[in-house]
């Protein structure tokens, strides 16, 4: 028997409806699979394939809505990214764990209104 591991995250997951783009940094651009106030996981590819792009510095996450919703230049870190799969491009499409940095009073509140409008219930992540 598996036995399941507890949930590790302070604030819970939601996931995100659709018409929501993401972007780290100037290179990976993707959707977001799932948010919480801390951090979130992307799904990107990175249109100039370097692996290492994202990592040097402190990269700047910025999160797009098709209604033109935008919380733009949030400071986070990146835990680590998976390979999911190849596009049709032949770029790897990558999964990416990023966590928020010190938000400012005006992104933090720009979060919460996207919690309350693009997402959908809690849930517990694997």
């Amino acid at each position: 028997m598996v036995k399941k591991q507890p949930e590790q995250r302070a604030y819970p997951r939601f996931k995100v409806r659709t018409g929501v783009s993401a972007a780290l940094g100037e290179t990976k651009i993707g959707t977001i699979a799932d948010i919480g106030r801390d951090g979130l996981v992307i799904s990107c590819f990175d249109i100039n394939d370097q692996d290492e792009q994202g990592r040097r510095g402190s990269p700047k996450l910025s999160i797009f809505h098709d209604d033109g919703f935008s919380l733009k230049n949030v400071p986070c870190k990146i835990l680590g990214e998976c390979y999911q799969t190849q596009n049709a491009f032949g770029s790897s499409i990558k999964k990416c764990h990023i966590q928020f940095n010190e938000l400012t009073p005006e992104q933090n509140s720009l979060l919460e209104k996207f919690l309350d409008h693009f997402t959908d219930k809690p849930f517990m992540s694997q």
